[in-house]
């Protein structure tokens, strides 16, 4: 089931999710989030990526 809904993945769509992520995780790091806040967030974006539907 994993591998039919990796084929149904946009790699387009995942590079931009994935930029987007970085992005925010250095400006908060810029504006002084600790190793675990930025550990949550990132967490957080991905669970929020990789729920089923």
């Amino acid at each position: 089931m994993l591998a039919a809904a990796h084929r149904r993945a946009d790699p387009g769509f995942a590079a931009g999710i994935l930029a987007l992520l970085a992005h925010g995780v250095n400006l908060r790091l810029r504006a002084g989030a600790d190793a675990q806040q930025l550990q949550a967030t990132v967490t957080a974006a991905v669970t929020a990526v990789t729920r089923r539907q």
